[in-house]
């Protein structure tokens, strides 16, 4: 009897002692998960002299040039920090999804475009969009390009990946196009998919994002 409550003691000690340690470690520093990038990707940072103390670190990753940029930004006296991560493409597809604050006016397949010459004319043309994305207006500069994408179903699936709800129930897709680059947004608030929260506490994740992009970035390369 004696030795079983000597092994239990023990144990409650041991459980103890565990919390402890992991409530007394320090959290990680803004300074130390950029590090801990560079180390992970094997990249090298640069500072963004267009916003004060923010960098980039570049790195190659499954032969494509990567960029994560982490960019702290005021306005007024608010502090905002942000990170994205970029790969370019051989495309010049731009395409951004925008919350629909009058979606009973609009056409649930329908999406705005800047006409190119040789393509449709008209402010307003119809497009194929994926019904996991039609709660979103979509804004490209080519339609046929933009059909082309929404074909791929491992493409939608990345997509449906980073939608997101904000605290006043606004839409929010983390991922935008721009003139071929792939853009995905490391979101301040912590209920967003990818967030600054999540990166910092585990730097790697930075690597499986970047894997999610190459889905996006092998069909842009083939359209």
């Amino acid at each position: 009897m004696a030795i079983i409550i000597i092994f239990i003691m023990a144990c409650i000690i041991g459980i103890i002692f565990l919390n402890l340690q992991t409530t007394t470690d320090p959290q990680k520093t803004r300074n130390d998960y950029l590090k801990e990038i560079i180390r992970i990707m094997e990249g090298r940072s640069m500072t963004i002299p267009a916003y004060e103390d923010s960098y980039k670190i570049l790195f190659t990753f499954k032969s494509e040039q990567f960029e994560y940029d982490d960019i702290i930004s005021k306005i007024g006296n608010k502090i905002i920090h942000r990170g994205y991560l970029r790969v370019k493409t051989l495309s010049n597809l731009s395409l951004s999804f925008n919350e629909k604050t009058r979606e009973k006016f609009f056409n649930k397949d329908v999406v705005s475009q800047i006409i190119k010459p040789g393509e449709l004319s008209g402010g307003r043309v119809k497009l194929n969009i994926p019904k996991a994305l039609r709660e979103f207006d979509i804004v490209t500069n080519s339609i046929f390009a933009a059909n082309a994408f929404f074909q791929d179903k491992k493409v939608i699936n990345i997509l449906r990946e980073f939608k997101n709800i904000d605290t006043r129930g606004w839409k929010h897709m983390a991922i935008r196009i721009k003139n071929g680059e792939v853009v995905l947004e490391f979101n301040p608030q912590t209920g967003f998919k990818p967030n600054l929260a999540t990166l910092r506490s585990d730097p790697h994740i930075i690597e499986d994002n970047a894997k999610k992009l190459l889905v996006l970035v092998a069909r842009l390369n083939t359209s």
